[in-house]
């Protein structure tokens, strides 16, 4: 299979996916789920699909009623776009961009702090944020589609009643040239209900390690098959190159079109 060489992805751009391990597994939190609450609903104008997408201003933290085990610690990063107050100060100070950040509430907190006892009471409750993302970059399809036809230009869904086709690749990269600049950004060419990848800029990967988050870790899904997590080092940026080169050496050559 052909890749153009318009696809550079540790040159420009270099974005990589933001994720968390689960928050709740860790024992950091007495529940990681969020309510995503009311959603925006729309219909497709090309192919009539409904789209829904979450209203990031009603997000709430939710507590365990099942469980009194009180937080052994509060992470940076709870979720894939949760972030504590910490790092959205860090973020607004070194003059961050693309993304507004929403206040959560914990649901019913002062209930559970009363049900648990004074251990709970006795905790500093952190305010955590969900970050709505401005940002854009173009996803390159070409990578992904063997029958580009079956795809809705206008939502990027595969059209309704079509099989869906098989993936000419599992690589998802950015089409260089089409990031906006911003260091927190999505995918645009895509499903509009998707509010599950966080790309991030080199900016944010350094701030994660020179401030020592915890819980955050990038890559595994852009760049490909490689990432890195917390404690991250300094160095972060050779180790996941020199692993991006043994794993996909294709993306480094420099001829016209590749084989993967």
């Amino acid at each position: 299979m052909a890749v153009s060489t318009s696809v550079a992805p540790l040159s420009n751009p270099l974005l990589l996916d933001l994720f968390s391990l689960y928050a709740a597994k860790l024992g950091v939190l007495p529940a990681g789920l969020i309510d995503h609450g009311a959603d925006k609903r729309w219909r497709c104008e090309t192919c009539s699909r409904w789209i829904s997408k979450s209203n990031l201003k009603n997000s709430v933290l939710l507590l365990s009623d099942r469980s009194r085990r009180v937080p052994k610690f509060f992470p940076d990063v709870v979720g894939t776009g949760v972030l504590h107050n910490r790092v959205v100060d860090i973020l607004h100070n070194e003059g961050c961009t693309g993304f507004e950040a929403h206040p959560i509430a914990w649901r019913e907190l002062t209930e559970w702090c009363e049900w648990v006892g004074p251990k709970a009471k006795a905790l500093e409750w952190p305010q955590y944020f969900r970050i709505e993302i401005s940002g854009g970059v173009d996803l390159d399809w070409s990578l992904i589609d063997a029958d580009p036809s079956l795809r809705c230009p206008e939502c990027h869904a595969v059209f309704p009643g079509a099989v869906r086709p098989k993936a000419k690749s599992l690589l998802r990269l950015p089409v260089e040239g089409t990031w906006d600049g911003c260091d927190f950004s999505t995918w645009r060419n895509t499903w509009p209900g998707e509010t599950t990848t966080t790309l991030c800029s080199r900016r944010v990967v350094d701030l994660a390690a020179k401030y020592k988050w915890t819980n955050a870790n990038f890559g595994r899904t852009v760049p490909p098959d490689v990432w890195v997590g917390s404690p991250i080092s300094a160095d972060w940026h050779a180790q996941i190159t020199a692993r991006l080169k043994e794993r996909h050496p294709e993306l480094f050559e420099e001829s016209p079109a590749r084989d993967l």
